[in-house]
Formats: structure tokens, sequence, C-alpha cells
């Protein structure tokens, strides 16, 4: 859960929370001065974290330190991060985050792939094709047995013919 406040000048435009990796991508409305930004930002309760710039505009924070399940996190940065052009934010920023549940982003989209399809379905034919087989073998089997009694009863003796 994300929820956040802001006021004007540059702006935070979009907060996304990947709870399966524990980051969080923020966008700019316009290009920052990293080095002001990554200053401004704390999180509370106190977290390791590290930061990485995909460009001026888009910030993504990566939560490196463990959590504590159950604890609301909060993300603020000061308004003493500036954009380029050297604008202030007009207010701080903050947003918050919930810890993630162990188990949570768990990927289970394999389940509905077209290959988990294939292979249920060629397991499925597999074990078919093995219990006909074996069911074949086992009537073969039994029928050569009453032919080879069938062909020796009453002469059990006698001489085998020379």
């Amino acid at each position: 859960t994300v929820t956040a406040v802001g006021g004007s000048g540059p702006t935070v435009s979009s907060v996304v929370f990947h709870s399966e990796t524990k980051s969080i991508d923020l966008t700019f409305s316009e290009p920052m001065n990293e080095t002001s930004v990554e200053s401004s930002i704390g999180i509370a309760p106190t977290v390791s974290y590290s930061l990485a710039w995909v460009n001026a505009s888009y910030l993504r924070i990566v939560v490196v330190g463990p959590m504590e399940q159950g604890t609301l996190y909060q993300v603020t940065i000061q308004n003493s991060a500036q954009g380029t052009s050297g604008n202030r934010m007009a207010s701080a920023y903050a947003f918050w985050f919930d810890a993630p549940r162990p188990g949570a982003g768990i990927d289970v989209s394999f389940l509905w792939s077209y290959w988990f399809y294939l292979l249920f379905l060629l397991v499925t034919a597999n074990w078919v094709l093995a219990t006909l087989v074996i069911v074949r073998c086992r009537r073969r089997a039994s029928r050569a047995r009453h032919s080879r009694a069938r062909f020796t009863r009453g002469f059990e003796g006698s001489l085998p013919i020379r």
C-alpha cells in the first residue's frame, strides 16, 4: 500500500513499490539533481537501502536490510531536493508502504504458461502409454502361459520326439 502527500515545484509523479524485490520506483516530474535528492531521502523506521538512478527523472530505492513484518515504513524526500534547473521542491514529499509478508511475491505465473501445459500433457501421455504397454505385456504373458499349458496337457509322461 502506497499513500502519498506532496507539494509544488519538482514533484514525484509516480511511486511504485515492488514487494517481491523490496524496491521502490520513483518518477519525478522533471530531471533532478541526483546529489540533492540522495541527501534528502530518509526511511523510518531505519532500514538499509541503496539508490540507483535509471535516468535523471527515475530513481529506484532498493531496501537491502531486513524488514519487520507488519511494519509500516515511511519514505520522506525533504524539500531540499532540487531539479537540474535549480528549483527546489516546494514541500517535503512522503509515502508509506507495508513490509512484505513472508511468501509474498512468489511468482506462480509459470502455472499458466504454455510450457507448463505442454509439460503436463507430455507427462500424462507418457503415463497413459506406459500403462497400456504394461497391460498388453501382461495379457500376452497370460495368453502364452495358457497356450503352453494346452499343448502339453496329456503328454506329461511321454518322451519327446527325436
